[in-house]
């Protein structure tokens, strides 16, 4: 299952990017495949990075992230 990662340029535009294109300061947001905004444990929908992407050792892509 693949999801569309959005990356914020500016104050509310959004670019599509690949989810290892993603550095430390990034915000962004994630969609399911169906087009369903991505919640987190806490509600939110939106991150910023806090460290650089990376594949875990069950192959699923990864990033440090804290909640906006």
């Amino acid at each position: 299952m693949s999801r569309t990662i959005e990356r914020r340029r500016g104050y509310d535009d959004w670019e599509p990017v690949l989810f290892m294109e993603l550095t430390i300061g990034c915000i962004f947001r994630m969609y399911e495949q169906d087009g369903e905004p991505v919640i987190g444990q806490n509600g939110h929908n939106e991150w910023i990075a806090i460290g650089e992407p990376y594949i875990n050792k069950d192959g699923i892509p990864t990033i440090a992230t804290y909640n906006i």
